[in-house]
């Protein structure tokens, strides 16, 4: 989505369909957010993993791409949680560049899109 004027500070929420590491790496390099559900064969390497986690979180790691076209798009450390939907029981799989926001905020962000 080049053709955003993205702003500083702002939270973009992308769909599953949306793998433009690339652009959400400018993203990330403006200072904004994002939040993509990611497809289930992403390929993450994770350096460390957040304790204590809410009750619908199942996983919240930071770490990068381990796929040499993804880390090249996209070379900094981002975010991938693992969250179940209470209501329904579904699965998502979230990529984010907010390292500091707590789980509950990312899937609300992206319930709301």
């Amino acid at each position: 989505m080049p053709e955003i004027p993205y702003e500083e500070g702002v939270h973009y929420i992308f769909d599953r369909g949306y793998n433009d590491f690339g652009n959400l790496y400018t993203i990330n390099r403006i200072g904004a957010f994002f939040v993509v559900r990611a497809k289930t064969n992403v390929r993450f390497k994770p350096e460390r993993w957040k304790r204590r986690l809410p009750e619908n979180v199942v996983s919240d790691a930071v770490g990068c791409f381990a796929i040499y076209k993804s880390a090249k798009d996209y070379p900094e450390k981002l975010r991938k949680m693992v969250c179940i939907d209470p209501e329904d029981g579904t699965r998502y799989i979230f990529l984010t560049n907010n390292l500091t926001a707590d789980a509950e905020t990312i899937a609300e962000l992206y319930r709301n899109r």
